[in-house]
Order: structure tokens, then sequence, then C-alpha cells
């Protein structure tokens, strides 16, 4: 298996995730169907069931959400008539689906060098997968399929969802890594990595990263970066 990595050093440099898949391509010779997966997200149905229901065109995994005011300005959506794909909106303010795209594709090896087009056309900011769909329909007028499953999924992408996605895989309220010690506190709803030590303390709602120590201190809502030490004065 090849790690690929894209060489930037600084954040504005970054491809963004179409430049990515364009450049990996580019890399590698890619000339064979590809499965695109974001690594931000769990997803609980099975690869075999996605794989089985692709039929030569793209294929976009989505999960229906059933909540417009859930969809609005997070997720990129699918509007579906059918048994295909119509419509793209990327993080809408006025979602027209509760369909959520959960980046997860399968694309053809003939659309792979549409994604360097695509990119190199492109408007700063709108370059995400969501976009490069909504292209394929309206300027290839390319067949998107839907697949789309109700077996679970959690985006991971910030630090609710990331806390909403532990509680869900460890059925706990609060994860705890490895060495972690919690002396006289409540920890409620966060998750507390390897080697951590919590004292006479208050947490709701945190990431605390690894080997930080606490003592004193009401947190909520918040990230901790490894290595930390916040104490009362």
């Amino acid at each position: 298996m090849d790690l690929v990595a894209e060489q930037t050093t600084r954040e504005e440099e970054k491809l963004g995730t179409v430049g990515a898949m364009a450049y990996l391509v580019e890399k590698l010779g890619i000339d064979e169907d590809i499965l695109v997966i974001g690594g931000d997200n769990i997803f609980e149905f099975a690869i075999e069931d996605l794989l089985s229901a692709y039929h030569g065109q793209p294929l976009v995994a989505l999960f229906d959400l059933k909540d417009l005011e859930q969809v609005r300005g997070r997720y990129g959506v699918a509007i579906v008539q059918g048994d295909r794909i119509v419509d793209f909106q990327e993080k809408p303010q006025q979602p027209k689906s509760t369909l959520a795209s959960t980046a997860c594709y399968v694309y053809p090896k003939q659309v792979l060098p549409l994604i360097s087009e695509f990119y190199e056309k492109a408007e700063a900011g709108k370059d995400a997968p969501g976009y490069f769909n909504e292209w394929l329909l309206k300027e290839k007028d390319l067949q998107i399929d839907p697949f789309i499953f109700d077996t679970g999924w959690h985006d991971i992408g910030d630090r609710t969802s990331y806390i909403e996605a532990n509680r869900h895989v460890g059925n706990c309220d609060t994860y705890t890594g490895k060495n972690t010690v919690i002396e006289n506190s409540e920890v409620r709803s966060s998750v507390i990595l390897d080697d951590v030590t919590i004292k006479n303390s208050e947490i709701t709602g945190c990431v605390i990263d690894n080997g930080c120590f606490l003592e004193g201190v009401v947190l909520r809502d918040c990230l901790v970066k490894a290595g930390s030490i916040i104490r009362q004065t």
C-alpha cells in the first residue's frame, strides 16, 4: 500500500479534497475505478454493500438525517428523484433535502481526468466534492447514483460530533484513555485521551488530548492541546 502526502507546508497551500484527489491520481498514475472515503466520518454500512450498488456510474453514499435544521449550513446534500441524484447543494442555508453526503464515493476511471479539469476551473472555496459532483451533473451531463443507507453515521469533523461518535461507539457518556487518572472531579460528555490527570475539576463537553494535567479548573465545550498543564492559581 502506498501512502501519498501532498507537498504543502502551510494551511493556505493545502489542495483541498478534490485537489488532493487530482494529485493522487497523477502521482500514482491511476487508471481504474476508485473508492474514495473521507477519514473524518464513521459509517456502519458494509463496504461490500456500497460496491454492490456500483454499476459503472459515479456513486455517492447518503445518510438521511430527516431534519432540515440539522443539515442547514453543515453538510453537503443531494436531491434524489427516483433512483438518480439530480442535484447537489454544498452546505446550503436553504437545504432542499435531508440526504447528507458522507464523503464516500465510487468514481469510474473515465471520470478521473475530469477531477483535475474541474480543480483547475473551480473558484476558490468551491472545490469541495459536492461542487465537483454538481459539476459532473450539470456540465458533463453524467449520471450519478445514490447509495442511501440507514445503518448509522457520525461526522467527526468537529468537537461536538467527535464526542457524540465516541459516546455511540464506546456506549458510554465519557471515553477515557489509558493511564488516565480522575480524582475528586466530575467529567461529563467528554473524550479524555491517554496519560491525562484530572484533579478537583469539572469537565463538560471537552476533548482532552494526551498527557494533560488539569487541577482545580472548570472547563466546558473546549479542546485542550496535548501536554497542556492547567491549574488554578
